[in-house]
Parts: structure tokens; C-alpha cells; sequence
């Protein structure tokens, strides 16, 4: 099983750096100084961010990480606005080992460059299909706080400054809850037939795609699960 380094220093940095284009278009309104620098300059300081921000997780050191402590990147697919996408995901690899498809998952994006480099990513076909999708949302975390972490230095100091202020790495994923769905169906003794029809329609649908969302996702973790079994025998 590679890391996020390891998988880094095998990939194509150009089809990489498309990859992270597409999932992160320049918004060119909030660029500071847009009057001053052409579409061109932006352009270029951005590539040039993102090549130097590939070399800084491909070469920097990497935090060491016992594997049940480390985090797991994994993908599975999800049915969202008509199509079928991926969806990129990251879990302690214990909580996943004790609790399976339930474990929460993490967000690394306030992790520094040393502890996201030693990632693990899972074998798992869908995962390695998607590897360049998925290598380009870690450059997304990796560049949230600047492509150098300059931002990460002022989070850690207003955590410090107020302890009252808690950032956490880690959210539950709500399962979907029908039954505000299923009192508007009820309540509507006053609407007619043709609308509540509708809204059972739509209910049905909404019914469906979680199931076909859930599914696809307990079917890559049991993929997952048995890559991480090699490793740990």
C-alpha cells in the first residue's frame, strides 16, 4: 500500500496539475491586484504554485505514522445532480478496523505537508481508478491554508490564543433523514391528490439514490478492508 508521496513521485505532474485545474478553477474575481496582472500572469503563478507544491509533498520528509494511527484515502462513487461521481474520502484506519463502513471520516486539510505526504491510499480498483482525481483533491487540502501552509501557522496561534475555539479534523456524515419528507406528505390533507402523488414520487427517488450512494460506498470499504488485511498480516 503507497503513500501519498509514493503515488505523487510515480504521477505525471502535468496531467496531475490539469487534474487540480479542473477540480479547482481560478476565480479570477478574487485573484488580489487582478487589475495589475493579465489572465496569462495568473495563469502562470498558479502553475507554478501548484508544480512547487507536487515537488514540496514529493520531497519532504514524511511524518512517521504507525499504520493503525494513519489516515486512509479511499474512493467511491455517489449519484449527485444525474451523474455518477466520485467522491474522495479520508478515515483513521483504526476506527475503520474496529467499526467498518460507520468510521468518520477526517478532514487532513489542517494537517501539515509532512503528515499528508505519509497518507496511505488504498488499493482498491475504484480508488486506482480514480488515482489522478483523487491525488488532485489531496493538492485541494494540502493548498488550503497556501501553497506553503503560510495560513497554518495563524490558525495554530488562534487555537492557542482562545481554547475556547476548538478546530476538529473529524465529522460524522448524517444518514439521510426522510421523515421531514414524509410529515410534509402527511400534512398535506388541504393539497391536492396530484401533489401528494409528487411527493412520494420524489421521496422515492430521494429513497433510492441513498441506497445506491450507500451501497457503492460499503462496496469500496469491503475492497478496502481486505487491501488493508495483506498489509497488516
Amino acid at each position: 500500500m503507497k503513500t501519498v508521496q509514493e503515488w505523487l513521485k510515480e504521477l505525471d505532474a502535468e496531467k496531475l496539475i490539469e487534474e487540480y485545474q479542473k477540480a479547482r478553477p481560478i476565480q479570477y474575481e478574487r485573484v488580489e491586484s487582478y487589475n495589475s496582472k493579465t489572465v496569462g500572469d495568473i495563469r502562470t503563478s498558479r502553475l507554478l504554485n501548484v508544480w512547487g507544491l507536487i515537488e514540496r509533498l514529493r520531497m519532504i520528509p514524511m511524518e512517521k505514522v504507525e499504520i493503525e494511527d494513519n489516515c486512509l484515502l479511499y474512493v467511491h462513487e455517489s449519484f449527485c445532480h444525474g451523474n455518477i461521481e466520485p467522491v474522495f474520502e479520508a478515515v483513521n484506519v483504526k476506527d475503520l478496523l474496529l467499526r467498518g463502513y460507520a468510521a468518520e471520516n477526517c478532514d487532513y486539510s489542517i494537517s501539515e505537508h509532512a503528515m499528508i505526504a505519509g497518507l496511505l491510499v488504498a488499493e482498491a480498483p475504484l480508488t486506482q481508478c480514480y488515482i489522478y482525481e483523487l491525488m488532485a483533491d489531496v493538492l485541494i487540502h494540502a493548498s488550503f491554508f497556501g501553497y506553503e501552509q503560510e495560513g497554518l501557522a495563524e490558525l495554530r496561534w488562534l487555537e492557542v490564543k482562545d481554547q475556547r475555539k476548538k478546530v476538529t479534523v473529524l465529522h460524522k456524515e448524517l444518514p439521510l433523514d426522510t421523515n421531514q419528507f414524509d410529515m410534509k406528505v402527511k400534512n398535506k390533507d388541504a393539497a391536492d391528490e396530484k401533489e401528494t402523488r409528487e411527493w412520494k414520487r420524489y421521496l422515492d427517488v430521494l429513497k433510492a439514490v441513498n441506497e445506491y450512494n450507500n451501497y457503492s460506498k460499503i462496496k469500496e470499504l469491503v475492497s478496502v478492508l481486505d487491501g488493508l488485511s495483506d498489509v497488516l498480516q
